[in-house]
């Protein structure tokens, strides 16, 4: 698929409960959290590098959200969504500030001199703050949410007492990059707490935006240039996520004398990036196969995959602040192109840490996971397409569950489609290596910093703000007298706007009927109309899809879906006090069969990718150092469940398919009974869906004797014993072993079906 040179903005077909009828909404323009006030759109050309503008332009807006976001707080979890979020907070990720010495330790807590980090970059603890940060108010959880609020007086104290800066860095020794991160799940904080605390962080990001905005006319100072230990690249690749603050302050706490500034720091921070991501997904630059995956590469920063998966967002950024149309059609090109030649079936960016080409062997590193996932989040309430939500759920749903242990105290650091063993593997250093820089044994493994440390303290964001971008607004008619409110990202959640509350209970990935109850103020809003707008996945099927409404309003519901945003919309007229309203989407879909690179398979239902069942064995130790995982082991730490795991599968890995022998969805019954929780633990047959498959082993070569390789030719694929079998397949994000890239076979032609 490629993608057009532009896409037109979303149109948004509704269903009216009183008839049939389509609406068109060209050019959505609605301010942040709802406002639905009309924005002027303006122009702005993009010259080489430089944005074509004079700073702090009176007059400039930024372009608007197609489904502004909610601040945090506004959305709930709510089901096994919930449940899982608990889970988190029960786990590594809700204990660290307690024993963890990146985040309890932090120089961001006790200075440059009494601190602990894992590297020049500063970036521990801002990483880990930035995740908690919807964790533990999507939870409710006093414990962090104090831990949080005194650690940003601890921050915001020092910050207080030096020219503006935010961290633990003198003066001279300055870099932007390690701000990012804690400037993020600052605003979260802010949105969340309100009041006094809101206060405190807008006069704190103040502050330092002016400072910012002297270093920047400094040579580009933090950014352009910076210490002698840091490298620069880091910044400017992910200089997307600097802007969206500058855009937050912009569009909820900025004064006239701050906006000119702010304008001012965007333009500037873009001019001084050299590593600029619309310049890469060009098909004279682009590399479908990388021939060189190592830093040595001068292409290095836009092949890093914590890099790319931040840097997707870069264009829709970008295009807020410019109103360069181009970028609109770039952000659904390097989603596409990213993807299709670096993507594996789980919908992960494959870069271990470097990307090459999309061998199922090849690694995805769980930051990736992490930072692919919101920034398709952030794509979709930007611009409006379906593609981003489709593969942010994929990442979610898929590849995110499948590197967590099921309570979240361990994690894994890389992981790959077909892997039927988590073992420790070091080789040597002149060895040739399966990844392209995670040499030290580990990374496949299951621990508490296996490989490095940065995904210990990035992997907490994955799923909070997975579900807190999960709702958004659409717009309102001229007359203001509906509201409009769209599910984006599914599973179980609810959200209160305007007095009106939809909770939307659902199992969903895991079974795909979702059943929304609103109910309405008891006093006059204003609004006599709720639009309640659902995605519909690429995937689904309509001769299968249905809605129903009780009461039904004497209307008969169908799936009407628009093809860019994916969304149907249902109208409900409603007075003060009316009695709540229920509404159920049943997604229809069936098994899919999705090729794959080397002749292979990758099989589906709904959103859930299927992994044969390998079973696993388990063994555990102690926590290894990340520096020393082969010495010994870290004993002594507060919470025994903080461990090293290491799995070996049971069941036969080298396995053919054939996908024209009858493959059976076991799922309906089992998908009705209460989700076991953790909902992500390895299953049991009774426990959950599952397919069956015919198939049959095959002779598969090891890749340097450690991993399962490229399968055999096609012609080259003979079954073992002349007989065929049937195999289970489960969510692969309940197989922690797993092999999701199969290759296929004709039985029959074999004579083994």
């Amino acid at each position: 698929m490629s993608a057009p040179e532009k896409l037109p903005r979303p149109n948004l077909v509704v269903i009216s409960t009183r008839s049939l009828t389509k609406s068109y909404f060209h050019d959505i323009m609605v301010t942040f959290a709802g406002a639905f006030a009309l924005i002027s759109l303006y122009q702005t050309l993009v010259n080489g590098d430089t944005v074509k503008r004079e700073a702090g332009d009176a007059g400039r807006t930024l372009e608007p959200w197609t489904f502004p976001p909610f601040p945090l707080g506004v959305v709930r979890a709510e089901g096994w969504l919930l449940d899982e979020l608990q889970t988190m907070t029960e786990g590594l990720a809700g204990h660290e500030h307690e024993f963890y010495l990146y985040v309890t330790n932090s120089t961001w807590i006790l200075g440059p001199d009494n601190g602990h980090e894992y590297s020049s970059l500063n970036e521990g603890f801002p990483y880990w703050f930035n995740g908690i940060v919807p964790l533990a108010y999507l939870t409710n959880n006093a414990k962090l949410k104090s831990f949080l609020l005194e650690s940003l007086d601890k921050v915001l104290y020092i910050a207080k007492g030096t020219d503006g800066w935010i961290g633990p860095e003198e003066a001279g020794n300055r870099a932007f990059w390690g701000r990012m991160p804690f400037l993020l799940g600052m605003t979260q904080l802010a949105e969340a707490e309100g009041d006094t605390t809101e206060y405190e962080i807008v006069e704190a990001l103040s502050r330092f935006m002016w400072l910012m905005n002297d270093m920047l006319h400094n040579g580009g100072e933090g950014l352009a240039t910076c210490p002698p230990d840091v490298e620069c690249s880091w910044g400017q690749a992910r200089v997307a996520d600097l802007i969206l603050t500058v855009q937050w302050l912009l569009e909820n706490n900025a004064n006239e004398q701050n906006t000119t500034k702010l304008w001012e720091n965007m333009d500037l921070l873009y001019n001084w990036t050299s590593i600029k991501w619309e310049t890469w997904y060009q098909d004279e630059l682009y590399q479908e196969v990388v021939k060189d995956p190592t830093s040595d590469n001068p292409n290095y920063p836009f092949l890093h995959g914590v890099n790319v998966g931040q840097g997707l967002k870069s264009p829709a950024v970008v295009w807020r602040f410019t109103g360069n149309e181009d970028l609109v059609g770039l952000a659904y090109k390097a989603v596409d192109w990213t993807l299709n030649w670096h993507g594996s079936a789980t919908g992960a960016i494959l870069g271990d840490e470097i990307l090459r080409d999309q061998a199922p062997y090849s690694g995805s590193e769980l930051c990736t996971i992490v930072e692919t996932t919101y920034s398709l989040a952030y794509l979709y309430h930007a611009l409006g397409h379906v593609m981003y939500a489709d593969y942010a759920e994929l990442a979610i749903y898929n590849n995110f569950p499948a590197m967590m242990t099921p309570h979240y105290w361990s994690h894994q650091y890389i992981s790959q489609a077909n892997q039927p063993w988590a073992r420790f593997e070091k080789a040597e250093q002149s060895d040739p290596h399966v990844f392209t820089t995670t040499h030290k044994g580990a990374a496949t493994t299951f621990g508490l910093e296996p490989q490095y440390p940065c995904c210990t303290v990035n992997h907490p964001q994955g799923l909070p703000k997975f579900v807190s971008n999960s709702w958004g607004t659409v717009p309102a008619d001229t007359n203001k007298t509906h509201l409009g409110l769209a599910h984006l990202l599914l599973g179980p959640s609810s959200v209160t706007f305007q007095g009106i509350t939809v909770n939307c209970s659902t199992k969903y990935p895991f079974e795909l009927q979702l059943n929304y109850t609103i109910t309405f103020p008891t006093y006059n809003t204003g609004t006599t109309e709720l639009w309640l707008s659902v995605r519909i996945p690429g995937w689904y099927e309509s001769n299968t899809s249905s809605i129903e409404a009780s009461p039904s309003l004497n209307q008969n519901y169908s799936i009407a879906r628009n093809e860019t945003t994916g969304l149907t919309t249902v109208k409900i007229p409603f007075t003060p006090g009316m009695a709540p309203v229920t509404v159920n989407f049943t997604i229809g879909t069936g098994i899919r069969l999705v090729e794959r690179p080397n002749d292979t398979l990758a099989v589906f239902y709904g959103p859930l990718l299927f992994s044969l069942d390998l079973g696993q064995q388990n063994t555990s130790t102690y926590p290894h150092a990340w520096m020393w995982p082969d010495s010994n082991e870290i004993t002594g730490l507060p919470f025994p469940q903080a461990r090293d795991w290491y799995m070996e599968s049971i069941n036969p890995w080298a396995v053919a398919i054939d996908p024209r022998a009858d493959i059976v969805w076991a799922g309906d019954d089992l998908v009705r009974k209460p989700l076991q929780r953790p909902a992500w633990d390895y299953q049991k047959e009774e426990d959950g869906p599952y397919i069956m498959v015919a198939g049959c082993e095959i002779a598969w070569d090891l890749y340097l004797n450690r991993t399962p390789g490229l399968p055999p030719a096609l012609n080259n694929r003979t079954c073992i014993g002349g007989s065929a079998k049937q195999y289970r397949m489960v969510p692969y994000g309940r197989a922690k072993l797993h092999m999701s890239e199969l290759p296929y076979v004709n039985l029959t032609a074999q004579g083994a079906a």
